[in-house]
């Protein structure tokens, strides 16, 4: 299945409370490079915020809470007294695969772990590892990570295109929590 550019999601997602309200997932990727702010923003105000959260692609074929949602990032990037939005999918190696697919192929965290079709990451195996979770700066790279301990992520911070998996293995670690600390020293 070709991915397009700009991709958009069709998807009933039905009346779970974990998809529907504040919850819905934001069917599109955007960019929007000038966007219109109420009040003023200082000229010498200039930077990058980053924020990561669920935000479900394909309908799920069980159960289905708000952690299950794949990783979207969203970035709000200040310059000049503008800013401008943008926000793209973590293509995650589970993400890819359902794109593939067309459909969702792995069980919710409510789910019982049998009813995956893919073996996955995730703690056991079984879920998929959605990059959900947290984002942190290192070496010029936003990393994205996921609650259960999966793959981190690499995405450029400007364009939040993924870069793939960051290379734990080499430093002696197989797999990355979320909620990590940065040391400012």
């Amino acid at each position: 299945m070709a991915k397009p550019e700009t991709l958009t999601n069709t998807v009933d997602f039905g009346d779970n409370p974990y998809l529907v309200g504040p919850h819905e997932p934001i069917r599109q990727e955007l960019d929007r490079p000038e966007l219109q702010c109420l009040g003023e923003i200082p000229k010498d105000f200039s930077g990058i915020y980053l924020r990561n959260g669920p935000n479900q692609r394909f309908a799920p074929f069980g159960l289905h809470h708000w952690f299950d949602g794949d990783g979207m990032i969203h970035s709000a990037q200040f310059k000049e007294g503008e800013v401008s939005y943008r926000n793209k999918w973590i293509k995650t190696k589970g993400l890819e695969k359902e794109f593939d697919a067309g459909k969702s192929i792995w069980p919710g965290l409510m789910d019982s772990p049998n009813r995956d079709l893919k073996t996955s990451w995730g703690s056991d195996l079984w879920l998929k590892d959605n990059s959900n979770t947290d984002i942190s700066i290192h070496a010029g790279k936003a990393i994205s990570t996921f609650y259960q301990c999966g793959d981190a992520y690499a995405l450029d911070p400007v364009s939040l295109d993924t870069l793939g998996t960051v290379d734990l293995e080499s430093k002696g670690a197989r797999l990355m929590s979320a909620h990590c600390m940065n040391d400012e020293a």
